[in-house]
């Protein structure tokens, strides 16, 4: 009987789910007005979601980890105090987890627990360290460049796609069957951070090779480049 009685009731019971729903079909009816960057941006890549909270990689790795139900329903309610509260969790879970960092080439923990606890916004760094720590497969591209990290380069399952766009991060949607085509045009980075290796670590014929796929002229004014010209305007065109 008691049974039958909770079966019942349990289309009535408010789970989180439908809490993040009641929330967010709520929030239609607040006529905001939206920033005009990512009004535009929407207008060109509808499949892109940029949170509206400040810190846009925090809440992208937010919504990449718990899904967007979770998302909106703190979006609304009580977004800072849990923005603060998984931030120190992080904390804890860096520095339980250093081996793990360490074979992934991290170094300077110190400066990703300082941009959880000190900063308004996690760097590109401390992204991918809460990334590795969760094991979540992510390619972060921007418009000439790509860093990937993937425990397969040929799965596209379950790989998050993310963007910079201009000055600003956006999560690209349910598109991981474009990141192939995405890669092609793009060229493949090792570090986020610094994106191009030192000059002394290219031979002239590989800066040339870098020069070919974009189609960059190795001439000017009827002579070759310098090695140090050519690798200053490929610098500039892999940091774009």
């Amino acid at each position: 009987m008691t049974i039958n009685i909770i079966d019942d009731l349990t289309s009535y019971m408010v789970t989180n789910k439908k809490l993040a729903q009641c929330v967010k079909q709520n929030m239609k009816k607040i006529i905001t007005r939206p920033e005009k960057k990512n009004e535009k941006l929407d207008k060109k890549h509808p499949s892109m979601f940029i949170p509206s909270q400040h810190d846009k990689l925090f809440w992208i790795f937010y919504v990449m980890k718990k899904g967007f139900d979770d998302y909106n329903l703190h979006q609304y309610t009580n977004e800072f105090s849990e923005e603060n509260k998984i931030k120190f969790e992080y904390v804890d879970k860096i520095r339980a987890n250093k081996a793990l960092l360490k074979s992934h080439k991290i170094q300077k923990m110190s400066e990703c627990e300082s941009d959880l606890i000190n900063e308004r916004t996690i760097s590109m760094k401390t992204f991918h360290v809460l990334c590795i720590i969760e094991n979540i497969d992510f390619v972060f591209f921007t418009k000439n460049s790509y860093f990937s990290f993937m425990k397969n380069e040929e799965k596209y399952e379950n790989l998050h796609v993310l963007h910079r766009i201009n000055d600003y991060y956006a999560y690209e949607m349910n598109k991981s069957d474009l990141v192939p085509m995405y890669k092609e045009v793009r060229f493949k980075i090792e570090k986020y951070d610094k994106p191009l290796k030192a000059i002394s670590s290219f031979k002239s014929d590989e800066l040339i090779e870098i020069a070919d796929f974009f189609k960059v002229d190795k001439m000017k004014d009827g002579k070759k480049k310098t090695k140090q010209y050519l690798y200053n305007e490929l610098h500039d065109i892999i940091s774009m």
